[in-house]
This record gives structure tokens, C-alpha cells and sequence, in this order.
């Protein structure tokens, strides 16, 4: 039973992860967050926001690239944004700066 399966299932204490943890369980499909190290279901996101995501993500990608500024993501990669215990969020655009 792998982890992330041990911490889904119901229980009196579930299991915390952490980011480097829950980046090695095997992916089944489900749209899911670790948040403050317990795994959240998301809703999908709807065409729409991929819609606004793809156009944002290329008025920025743009910028970035002719004033070499740092680096564009999108597809909901993982961003962790807090520590013990760990949130790892999927935002649908983000931007690391050089």
C-alpha cells in the first residue's frame, strides 16, 4: 500500500506528507494536493480556465523572454508554498524570476 493511499484512506490520525513524498507516489489519475501534508481532491479545472491560462501564459512567456527576466510554468506544476507540514499547489501559471 503505497502512501498516498494510506493517508486518503479514512482513519483516526492520517498520514502527513511531505512534498518530496508525495512527488514519488505513483500518479492514479485523480487531481490531487498535498495541503498542510494531507492530500485534497480537486475539481478538474474547466476549459475556460486552461483557455485563460494558455493566454496569460503567452503574454507572459513574451515579456519574460525579451527582457530575460526568468521562467514561465503552466499545467498546474507543482509549487511548494509552505513547509512543515507541506502545501504543494498547482497553479496554472506562475513565473520564477531569475
Amino acid at each position: 500500500m503505497s502512501l498516498l493511499t494510506q493517508t486518503i484512506a479514512a482513519s483516526p490520525t492520517p498520514l502527513l506528507l511531505t512534498a518530496e513524498e508525495f512527488a514519488e507516489q505513483p500518479d492514479d489519475g485523480r487531481f490531487l494536493e498535498p495541503v498542510r501534508g494531507r492530500i485534497l481532491e480537486k475539481e478538474r479545472p474547466k476549459p475556460a480556465h486552461g483557455y485563460y491560462c494558455a493566454n496569460i501564459s503567452g503574454i507572459l512567456r513574451d515579456f519574460v523572454r525579451a527582457h530575460d527576466l526568468g521562467r514561465i510554468v503552466g499545467n498546474d506544476s507543482g509549487v511548494v508554498t509552505e513547509r512543515g507540514p507541506d502545501t504543494v499547489r498547482g497553479p496554472g501559471v506562475a513565473f520564477y524570476s531569475y
